[in-house]
């Protein structure tokens, strides 16, 4: 906004408001006039804040020949009342109102611009219509590209180009030059360049007002699985968008969030794009969609969220900003997973058939009389330099034996120091420095430490439970005696509710829980839970805790000990059976305890569990779910893979247990840490409350019907029929077969999970393999 400049102090006038928004009444020089309501009464002078303000309030009337009042009160006589014209005149020629040549000429300079900021140069830009003094001509502007803004702006005022103030505006449009000017199918350079002048330009638009009322926007792509009732996320890709305007329209907001992370999406996706049109903008807090508005109506997408009511007033706040989703089509979604699944083999066979080259150590490195380079090569026959074959390890020489001659080689530089770091990912990584640290991290000083009575529970096998089914009874297990522990947490913190129980994270004072050879003292925490009828949660007390607990420990000891049958039985079946086409993963639950803490007088429990850690032990996932037995969906290829062998475990645990019981609800980290979320699902036939709740009967009665055998299943040959033995494979004599029928008739007659098939390792002596 262009202030108009005085040519003497006395016509020179300061804010009158009483509430100035720029400081105190009177010391705030004005610019604008306002009349009362009442023609009695005299007006005000009005500084650049309060004068946005009053223009922004909906009970403000717009007089364009309002006739300023002779009042020795605003400073000025009749005779002074040139001063009043100018200031009178130069807002009508910003509004576009042609003067007579008898009047004061005054009219506003420059070129049109919008929101207070001209577009950027070194576009070209087409011929805009503007109105002469008599005969409408057509006159071309300078070569600069088309102002968007307001309708009225297209028709500018005789005396020279009309100046769009920010704060009265209609609308905002100021990217739809830029989505014209992207290809149909844009690379990442492409994409990235716009988003770059799209940035600059909201930075120039921002920096153009005294009082920018702008925001900031975090911007996540987002897809909807079929059936999901909320988005998932895509990967990392999120972006924050500074210096929007709080008044802008839903098209504009969305243009700015498409253009934001669409060379984002062209990255991961590895050249994949989607349309403007394809995609779609809403809200993170409600889900609601953002939708536009006819034309010229197309304003205040969000600015609901940043108008507060005080005083009867509504004021901006910019807040902590806004979170929108930009959701893509799922077919897009699926159509980028399978490319990135295919490139990342692809990557993975060509690192396999390359030579890697390693540094030499520095202890073989002062024997050598130049910086030497091995080659870690495949075979001894490719490790071959100028036809002698050569050691992968470096040859110890007398110092008095001649050197090799040779080139000394360049000084040998890092990765970081040759390659320059992405730009996107610097900056998201400069961005994640202002987010608070969350509950999972928080540093000791916020801890409170407490003395614990600790039971580790110990893995128990399956023949152990059937011969004495109170080995898995915690209170009355003497296997497990109780140890002194230190616990640190902090109870008070919020903790993450599930179905039943809330989870508080916290350290052991050493790393005691957990397999041999770890070194994690990170823990959580859970206690069960209930709920009054005002939604509150409370804790239930240490009494009624500790038989809530029992059940979950219950559950957790027999499905490991199912779990530990399943790879015994691989580990039987793979001694007669040819090498599987895949690899088997090593599965294992979260080790678990008991704990018993005194706080302020009173006994609270806890159980108490290793932490995935989602940063080093992989991505947590959930696989199978505890109403159907088939693997969840729209799983990444290596997260599928483990769906479908826990989904063959189940399989062997429904014929082996004889149709009573098998594993369900599974769910952890891709390095095959199972979480003791996972249920055990009995048979409807066996009467009593067992286990936890959330077991489905319903779910285990259908089991024959919605499994479906995958790659494990067929390798290993699994009947359906517990009844009927196992087929003999295919690469088996008569003459074998006949020897293991003779061999199991003479042992002795055992159960299938008889001592015999126990002895096979427990859940530690499998992990270290």
């Amino acid at each position: 906004m262009y202030a108009a400049e005085f040519t003497t102090n006395a016509d020179q006038h300061y804010c009158e408001y009483a509430n100035c928004f720029s400081g105190h009444p009177g010391t705030v020089l004005a610019i604008t006039y306002i009349e009362h309501k009442d023609p009695s009464k005299p007006g005000k002078w009005l500084c650049e804040k309060c004068s946005r303000y009053q223009r922004s309030k909906f009970t403000t009337k717009k007089i364009s020949d309002a006739v300023i009042p002779n009042t020795s009160k605003h400073g000025f006589s009749q005779s002074e009342y040139d001063g009043a014209a100018v200031h009178k005149q130069t807002a009508e020629a910003q509004r576009g109102i042609i003067f007579v040549e008898s009047q004061l000429p005054v009219r506003a300079v420059g070129l049109s611009v919008s929101c207070g900021m001209p577009p950027p140069a070194f576009i070209p830009g087409p011929v805009h219509p503007r109105r002469a003094s008599a005969n409408h001509q057509f006159v071309p502007l300078p070569n600069w590209p088309a102002a968007p803004g307001p309708s009225d702006i297209r028709h500018a005022n005789p005396l020279g180009p009309n100046i769009s103030i920010y704060g009265r505006d209609t609308q905002f449009i100021v990217y739809s030059d830029l989505l014209r000017t992207l290809p149909l199918r844009p690379g990442y350079q492409d994409a990235h360049k716009i988003y770059e002048e799209m940035r600059d330009r909201l930075a120039r638009q921002a920096y153009a007002l005294s009082v920018p009322e702008v925001v900031c926007v975090k911007a996540y792509l987002a897809v909807m699985i079929p059936r999901a009732k909320k988005p998932t996320l895509i990967s990392d890709i999120v972006e924050s968008i500074s210096n929007i305007p709080y008044r802008i329209g839903a098209n504009d907001l969305k243009t700015s969030v498409y253009l934001t992370l669409l060379p984002m999406f062209i990255k991961w996706s590895m050249g994949l794009t989607f349309t403007f049109e394809e995609a779609r903008l809403r809200l993170v807090s409600s889900f609601e969609e953002i939708l536009p508005r006819p034309s010229g109506e197309d304003i205040n997408a969000i600015a609901s969220h940043f108008l507060k009511t005080r005083n009867t007033k509504q004021q901006f706040n910019a807040g902590k900003g806004i979170e929108l989703h930009l959701i893509i089509p799922h077919t897009k979604f699926l159509a980028a997973e399978q490319r990135r699944n295919g490139e990342e083999v692809a990557e993975s066979k060509s690192r396999d058939d390359t030579p890697r080259a390693t540094a030499a150590s520095s202890s073989d490195i002062q024997h050598l009389s130049s910086p030497a380079l091995v080659l870690s090569a495949v075979s001894p026959s490719k490790n071959l330099q100028n036809g002698v074959q050569c050691s992968p390890h470096p040859v110890k020489r007398k110092l008095s034996s001649p050197p090799v001659p040779s080139t000394p080689p360049r000084k040998p530089r890092t990765l970081d120091a040759a390659v320059s770091p992405d730009v996107s990912a610097l900056r998201r990584a400069l961005q994640a420095q202002a987010i608070p640290i969350s509950q999972p991290n928080l540093p000791f000083l916020t801890l409170r430490t407490f003395k614990a009575l600790l039971r580790i529970i110990p893995p128990i096998s399956l023949s152990a439970l059937i011969t004495d089914p109170t080995t898995s009874d915690i209170v009355t297990n003497t296997t497990a005696p109780p140890m002194q522990a230190t616990l640190f947490f902090d109870p008070r913190s919020k903790p993450k509710y599930g179905a039943f129980k809330a989870a508080q994270f916290g350290f052991l004072d050493k790393a005691i829980l957990g397999p041999s050879g770890s070194d994690s003292t990170r823990i959580c925490l859970k206690q069960c839970y209930y709920q009054t009828d005002k939604s509150k949660r409370f804790p239930y007390p240490d009494s009624r805790q500790l038989q809530l607990l029992q059940p979950e420990i219950r559950c957790s000891i027999w499905a490991g000990a199912l779990m530990d049958r399943v790879q015994q039985y691989i580990a039987t079946e793979l001694v007669t059976r040819s090498t599987p086409p895949f690899k088997i993963p090593n599965i294992r639950f979260v080790h678990i305890a008991l704990a018993t803490i005194e706080d302020a007088g009173v006994t609270k429990t806890y159980l108490i569990e290793e932490f995935i850690d989602e940063s080093t032990q992989g991505k947590f996932t959930k696989y199978i779910s505890n109403d159907s037995p088939s693997p969840l969906p729209h799983l990444d290829a290596n997260s599928s893979e483990i769906a479908q062998y826990l989904s063959f475990a189940q399989h062997v645990q429904y014929i082996k247990t004889k149709k009573l019981a098998y594993v369900a609800d599974f769910q952890g980290s891709s390095l095959f840490w199972i979480s003791t979320h996972s249920l055990f699902v009995l048979d409807s036939d066996l009467s009593g409350h067992l286990f936890a709740d959330g077991n489905l009967a319903s779910a285990f009665s259908s089991f024959a019907e919605k499994h479906q055998c995958n790659m494990f299943c067929e390798f290993f040959k699994l009947p359906w029929d517990w009844s009927r033995p196992i087929p003999p494979l295919f690469h088996k004599t008569p003459e074998e077969v006949a020897d293991s029928e003779r061999d199991s008739e003479s042992d002795d007659e055992s159960d299938d999970f008889g001592e015999k098939s126990m002895v096979l390792g427990t859940r530690d002596d499998i992990s270290k393999d």
